[in-house]
């Protein structure tokens, strides 16, 4: 029975023949159009799915609110005059009030209103029951008969095409455009206006604000993108119509290239046609319906396999429909993830010809960060002359507000200085290293792009990114040429095409990352052929699972045969769709034949994957940082720049010729197949990276020292003793990159202390030109009051050898709780500059190991009259249960800081706030006392003593106190 309510996956319905005349706030396969996206040579459709919770909301408001201005008959006090006119007109009852009707009704209306004037097509599409409710609710309410024209065709006004000549937006000039006047149109232009999008937005921030709708920083409608592959072309083939090529790459780049004539750009749709042609030529006549159906198919298991493999990739599916002739086709949806950027003007380093690089820091502008000699960071801005051209620059240094022009003293030597500098790799990509093997495995041609085009990154906490995978159209394309020359550091020679062109571009942005993270995509594979049995996958789980619980959690999800078990599913569906469609029979067996096509390569390649890693598949990640320390130590040569010395690394890279390897046997670090001049070398090393251990932290790299003291060096190889759990941590302690670095006095090297230093200068830029964005919210949000949340006993600084000690305060509930964010738990622990201390100390990843912090600080948070420099927010993780997590927030008052938690935390969550609390508190020693507030009850100051007497003993066995100078409680909380 028809609920009224909004259907499931609406927008996963067979798409209608394609039509190029569409307008904004037409239903088109269940998507509500937005624009167009074009994609090279492929045309998209960017549109909100109707279903979307957030937009049905909107629309629901807005049709109360009309109702409100309806029955005061106040037509003129309505800013959306032609949507009230409109509304009005369809309504048959004068007395019809939309909040009167029930749930179900009110969702039927709403269907109702975003199809018009295309109601009785929608009836139509519906089953007959649907379709007999819905007839029946608008027969009653509205007068839909007869039907209005769909669109409005209108001319689109000279001096807005002779804007678009000037500013090179040709690909946009048209004689007309199309309206969609009917309430889906002016609902979504009303809709449009609530978020705040004016005709210039680029498009990024268009498409955003539509997401968010002005509300804050949670997605509040799902947006998708159809990628559509065009008209029927040339000889059968597909490609873009003419009017649309002005909107591919080849045509976008014509506008752009100053050797072009005006009068050419004039009429630039033909112009680029004939230089689209003659590039493409071949192209559109092989480029058959049944081919492009074939390569949609092909993109939509290729990102679901990379997916499964443990790379982040959008979500997508395979819609159906038909060319204007009626042929089948198939195009691909996915979803349109907030935030999401291209990697394009990103990547540097590599040089064209080699395409070999990496993804450098940049100002939320896109201006790349240049580290100076003086450790100054300089970006520049362009200054352009009113045609768009270059004519000077204008630099900013650090955080500093002022830029330095021309007129400036100091402008030759700022500008000496930011070309003398060095452009940083960015460090904040997770996921980088995880998406490699995904990437050799699927043998993605396209990988990053040249350009960096092809793949992305969307934001996430704490100012990081994930990376991003997008656009996988050409994996298990043939035999996969990588894995001839693919090595177990993860190398590989790239095959070039006959005119020399790179294939496997910027493959090397991946690289530039720990091996423990290209590792996680061997791990996952391993399961995935069933190579890795439970009790092996249960101890590398158990490695990752306090640094990277995400991890953790994915490669315990992961299930042998999940990727098989795809491409299964997606033959039996095809061979459903031959039973139902006889007629296109051949055309289905083709899309069989290449996914089990698919199936084989896959098969074949990750045989050869795991064969090539077969001496490191099981080992865990605490041995795999063991190895590359040691193959960084022992490699004939190190480098700290990209292939150009333009771009310093995160990390020092081994190219494959200067590698020395080393593997586990036997429990073993071992090194083997060594000329006598290398195992000389690499003696020398060790001896020297032992000399640098003495006398420092003597209890502990005297028992280093002995460990290393006894490595064999024979004619056979290099051995290190048998490793116990203790022992390997401590190698890994104090056997770091920075120390190999130090020792082999590498040049421009970056340790982790100038890392540190370059983050705080970024991210202050970062601060200065991406303030926060105010929301737009419809009702006042509830605040924080300025008074403390409970009136802590202030303290004087305690001498600083001095412990802190406990004591319980006085404390008195604010006047004004906000319901998100009441603390229970608040400790006073330092005094107001101490978020520099503590920003500092929680940079450090041993610290973030140590205390069990499931991520790095989240950025500064705007929470009610607390000011965003004034508050940090920290997530604790169970180390035993990955699922119990809790918040705790820190924030300056007065001269104090307060850690809290939400009162409506559970007592577990309690109880791992508590914990992890103290022993942050203790384990940085604060120079200030502690306080608890009073009003805890008595379990509550229980589990606080405990977590107390558990974070100082463990703070006395890291060697932070002694038994005679330990904090210790006060008798108030003791008793």
């Amino acid at each position: 029975m028809f609920s009224g309510g909004p259907k499931k996956q609406r927008h996963l319905q067979q798409l209608p023949v394609k039509s190029f005349k569409v307008a904004a706030g037409d239903v088109v396969g269940g998507l509500i159009y937005v624009m167009d996206k074009p994609l090279g040579i492929e045309e998209g459709m960017i549109g909100i799915s109707i279903d979307s919770p957030g937009y049905r909301q909107f629309v629901a408001e807005l049709l109360s609110d009309l109702d409100e201005h309806r029955m005061r008959g106040s037509l003129h006090s309505h800013e959306h005059n032609a949507l009230f006119n409109k509304y009005r007109s369809l309504l048959k009852d004068p007395n019809f009030i939309f909040n009167s009707l029930l749930e179900g009704d009110k969702n039927k209306l709403i269907d109702l209103f975003l199809h018009h004037p295309n109601i009785q097509a929608f009836l139509d599409a519906l089953p007959a029951n649907e379709k007999s409710a819905m007839e029946a609710f608008a027969k009653q309410h509205l007068n839909y008969e007869p039907p209005e024209p769909a669109h409005k065709e209108i001319p689109v006004p000279f001096l807005k095409n002779v804007a678009r000549f000037f500013t090179r937006r040709m690909h946009e000039i048209a004689t007309t455009e199309y309206v969609n006047e009917g309430m889906g149109g002016l609902l979504f232009k009303a809709y449009k206006s609530e978020c705040r999008i004016i005709e210039n937005d680029s498009f990024a921030k268009n498409i955003n604000k539509i997401i968010h709708a002005g509300f804050g920083k949670e997605p509040k409608v799902e947006v998708y993108m159809v990628k559509q592959d065009g008209k029927l072309g040339l000889f059968g083939g597909t490609g873009p119509g003419l009017s649309k090529i002005a909107k591919t790459s080849t045509g976008k780049g014509l506008q752009n290239n100053f050797t072009v004539p005006r009068v050419l750009t004039v009429v630039l749709p033909l112009y680029s046609a004939i230089q689209f042609g003659a590039r493409r030529l071949g192209y559109l006549i092989s480029n058959s319906p049944t081919k492009v159906n074939t390569d949609v198919l092909s993109e939509n298991i290729g990102t679901k396999l990379a997916q499964i493999r443990g790379c982040e990739t959008q979500h997508i599916e395979t819609l159906e429909g038909t060319y204007e002739n009626s042929a089948p086709k198939m195009t691909s949806l996915v979803s349109w993830t907030p935030g999401c950027q291209d990697l394009t003007g990103k990547i540097m380093g590599g040089g064209y010809k080699n395409l070999e690089g990496l993804i450098v820091a940049q100002t939320p502008d896109g201006q790349t960060l240049r580290k100076a000699k003086n450790g100054d960071l300089i970006y520049r801005k362009d200054i352009k002359d009113k045609d768009g051209k270059i004519i000077d620059f204008e630099y900013y240094i650090n955080d500093n507000k002022e830029p330095i022009t021309r007129d400036n003293k100091a402008y030759r030597q700022t500008a000496e200085n930011y070309d003398a500098g060095f452009a940083v790799a960015e460090n904040r990509i997770d996921g980088l290293g995880e998406a490699l093997i995904p990437f050799i495995a699927l043998g993605d041609r396209d990988a990053l792009g040249k350009k960096g085009q092809n793949k992305a990154i969307i934001p996430g906490e704490n100012g990081r990114f994930t990376f991003y995978g997008i656009d996988f159209g050409k994996t298990y394309n043939g035999n996969n040429p990588l894995l001839a020359s693919l090595k177990d550091d993860f190398s590989f020679q790239s095959p070039k095409a006959r005119l020399g062109d790179v294939f496997f571009s910027n493959y090397s942005a991946l690289y530039d990352t720990p091996l423990r993270e290209k590792m996680k995509g061997i791990y996952i594979l391993a399961v995935l052929r069933g190579v890795l049995k439970d009790p092996e996958k249960a101890a590398i789980i158990q490695e990752y699972e306090t640094a990277d619980p995400h991890f953790a959690k994915k490669l315990r999800e992961t299930k042998p045969d999940a990727d098989k078990e795809l491409i299964a599913s997606e033959i039996e569906k095809l061979r459903q769709k031959i039973s139902e469609n006889l007629e296109n029979e051949g055309e289905y067996q083709s899309y069989i034949q290449r996914l089990e096509k698919i199936q084989e390569i896959a098969n074949q390649s990750d045989a050869k994957i795991l064969k090539v890693f077969e001496k490191r598949t099981k080992v865990p990640p605490s041995y795999i940082d063991a190895i590359e320390t040691l193959e960084k130590l022992s490699a004939k040569k190190l480098h700290s720049l990209s292939p150009d010395g333009k771009v310093v690394r995160n990390h020092l890279y081994v190219k494959s010729k200067n590698r020395i390897a080393w593997q586990v046997e036997n429990g073993q670090l071992v090194s083997a197949n060594l000329t006598k001049s290398e195992l000389v070398a690499v003696k020398a090393r060790f001896t020297e990276m032992i000399s640098s251990l003495e006398p420092k932290d003597a209890l502990k790299t005297k028992q280093l020292v002995t460990l290393l003291n006894k490595i064999e060096y024979t004619e056979s190889g290099i051995k290190l003793p048998p490793l116990t759990k203790s022992e390997l941590a401590l190698f890994n302690q104090y056997i770091t990159e920075d120390k190999v670095a130090k020792v082999r006095k590498v040049p421009h090297y970056m340790d982790s202390e100038a890392k540190a230093a370059f983050d705080k200068k970024r991210d202050e830029i970062h601060r200065l030109q991406r303030p926060e964005q105010k929301t737009l919210p419809s009702k006042p949000e509830p605040t924080l009051s300025d008074e403390a949340l409970f009136e802590v006993q202030t303290s004087k600084p305690a001498p600083e050898r001095r412990p802190p000690t406990v004591t319980l305060g006085a404390a008195r509930a604010a006047t004004k709780k906000p319901p998100d964010l009441p603390p229970v738990v608040e400790m006073a622990t330092q005094p107001m500059d101490s978020f520099k201390e503590l920003d500092d100390y929680l940079a450090k990843e041993d610290n973030i190991k140590r205390h069990h912090i499931k991520r790095p600080l989240k950025p500064p948070l705007k929470t009610g009259n607390f000011s965003e420099h004034d508050t940090r927010v920290i997530e604790f993780q169970d180390p035993e249960k990955s699922e119990l997590t809790t918040t705790v927030y820190a924030q300056k008052k007065l001269q104090n800081v307060t850690y809290s938690v939400k009162k409506d935390a559970s007592p577990e969550q309690f109880k791992l706030a508590a914990l992890e609390t103290c022993r942050l508190v203790v384990f940085s020693k604060p120079n200030t006392p502690i306080s608890f507030p009073s009003s805890l009850d008595e379990g509550q100051k229980a589990e606080l003593k405990e977590a107390f007497k558990i974070a100082v003993k463990e703070a006395i066995k890291a060697g932070i106190y002694t038994d005679e100078n330990k904090p210790s409680l006060s008798q108030s909380l003791s008793g």
